[in-house]
């Protein structure tokens, strides 16, 4: 059975989701430009996506609720068995 997660409005299946990072964009003079960005990168990119954020604090709290979730949906998988 697939397990999902809500980043930010969207809904991601678990077993899909190969990576979750975050940068903070410069403008061409190298100053921060004030975009902060979290990508969902998914398996064979389907259904990837790169998140802009004004404000990085709501970038993070949204990365570390993904981070979290992720992780308790996981270790759940890995320890359901189908006896």
């Amino acid at each position: 059975m697939s397990e999902f997660i809500e980043i930010n409005g969207d809904i991601f299946n678990v077993d899909k989701i190969q990576t979750l990072t975050y940068t903070d964009e410069k403008n061409c003079l190298g100053k921060d430009s004030g975009v902060y960005i979290l990508t969902i990168r998914m398996e064979r990119d389907i259904g990837s996506e790169a998140k802009a954020y004004t404000s990085k604090k709501k970038r993070d709290e949204d990365f570390q609720l993904a981070k979290t979730q992720l992780m308790e949906k996981r270790s759940l998988m890995k320890g359901y068995s189908c006896k």
